[in-house]
């Protein structure tokens, strides 16, 4: 996701009761920017902020094109 996307959803899910809150604060998530310096607001998410190819793997690089 991006730093917008990644900034709402960060201020609703991490202290959200909705059913669906515990599984998407549990999964890894990765928010492609290069202004974020900090995604300690929702756990398990870690910010990319170089070549989005090689952010996301090799063997995925075709599927991004």
């Amino acid at each position: 996701m991006g730093r917008n996307s990644y900034e709402v959803m960060a201020g609703y899910w991490p202290t959200s009761d909705h059913p669906s809150a515990k599984a998407g604060n549990e999964i890894p998530k990765v928010v492609f920017s290069r202004t974020l310096k900090s995604a300690g607001d929702w756990p398990e998410t870690r910010i990319a902020s170089g070549d989005t190819r090689r952010a996301m793997g090799s063997e995925r690089a075709g599927d991004l094109e």
